[in-house]
């Protein structure tokens, strides 16, 4: 349990670092140009790409707020698989492809680490 904390730490660190690398790609990218929300929707491609839920579901089953970054409730497999997608979208970045082109080249490979969410189930009231 202690090694699997200690490694998670360690990840968080170090995707902290590639995330802003990534942050530099987009912002230098002729893309944003075209589309304002760029940043944004990247961020929802990766998490999507790498494990295969969308960031809303993903911030609702674990009770992630808002104001918290998602990577502090990565497992180490999942913070892994979305760094790799990361690292995939900065090169796409660096060709000059756009949010579509990026899009569908990720998909051709699929979801990396494909995770199981377990949503809170809402009381029902028995009349």
């Amino acid at each position: 349990m202690k090694r699997e904390l200690i490694l998670r730490q360690a990840k968080f660190e170090l995707g902290k670092d590639f995330s802003k690398s990534l942050h530099e790609t987009i912002k230098e990218s002729p893309a944003l140009g075209e589309h304002g929300h760029l940043y944004v929707n990247i961020n929802k491609l990766v998490y999507k790409q790498a494990l295969g839920v969308n960031v809303n579901e993903l911030r609702k089953a674990r009770n992630i707020p808002k104001t918290e970054a998602i990577t502090h409730y990565l497992s180490s497999s999942e913070a892994d698989a979305v760094k790799r997608v990361k690292q995939q979208i900065r090169t796409l970045l660096e060709m000059k492809l756009d949010y579509q082109q990026i899009k569908q080249a990720l998909q051709i490979q699929g979801v990396i680490y494909r995770i199981e969410l377990q949503l809170p189930v809402k009381a029902s009231v028995m009349q």
